[in-house]
């Protein structure tokens, strides 16, 4: 996730309100027992340490091996990412899928981009990487999908337009994949009340509150939401 530059004034949350919501033994049991990155990737990740400002926003390990299973799973071929940073989760999925597959991912800020397109770059897998730099909800509209997967990972307080704005470009067979929805505990902490909590807390009611979808949240990471057409008989 990258904050929008046009934006600054929608800052982080109160830092002192956050609480792991999974204990730090089962979080590294977890991690022990997770495909690693490759060495390019785990560069990236080294990278943004420095390189980002926020560097706790790179999308953690785990969530990045779920959205390589459902790629796997699904045989997707065309998968769309909203909020590249520094490049990570993006190029632990081009190392993995087949050479046919297309990855477009999005990033508003120009100096992640640059940094992750140096990383695309620099690596065999990155011609499968079509990068885009510019705000996704403008973007979204003129892809040409169907999408396969979809990878939201971006401001919290756009969750809802980019959702409306992505669910037309994806494949009835497909899934919906959104980042922070756990949060460390703020999106159910009464106490957060800042602009990026309330955008998490109005995406999973509008989401759950659409008879278009079905939905689950998963305790992986920061929390994912899988998000799928609902396809019943008694769907509206």
């Amino acid at each position: 996730m990258s904050p929008d530059a046009t934006e600054p004034e929608v800052l982080g949350p109160d830092l002192s309100l956050m609480r792991p919501q999974v204990t730090d033994e089962a979080r590294k049991w977890a991690d022990n027992y997770t495909s690693p990155p490759s060495d390019a990737v785990a560069a990236i990740r080294e990278e943004t340490k420095t390189a980002a400002p926020i560097p706790q926003m790179i999308t953690g390990v785990p969530e990045a091996r779920l959205i390589e299973a459902f790629a796997q799973a699904i045989h997707a071929q065309k998968i769309l990412e909203v909020g590249t940073f520094t490049g990570a989760t993006t190029l632990s999925l081009a190392e993995r899928v087949p050479p046919q597959v297309r990855i477009t991912t999005i990033e508003f800020d120009e100096a992640m981009a640059e940094v992750a397109r140096r990383h695309f770059d620099a690596s065999p897998f990155g011609d499968r990487i079509d990068l885009i730099v510019g705000d996704a909800r403008t973007v979204v509209p003129d892809l040409e999908g169907p999408f396969d997967i979809i990878f939201i990972d971006a401001w919290k307080v756009h969750y809802v337009d980019y959702f409306e704005a992505l669910l037309p470009k994806l494949d009835r067979s497909g899934i919906m994949l959104a980042d922070d929805v756990i949060w460390n505990g703020m999106p159910f902490n009464d106490d957060a009340g800042d602009p990026e909590s309330e955008g998490i807390r109005r995406f999973v009611e509008h989401v759950q509150n659409d008879s278009r979808v079905r939905n689950v949240i998963l305790s992986v990471g920061m929390g994912l939401m899988l998000i799928w057409h609902d396809r019943s008989p008694q769907a509206k």
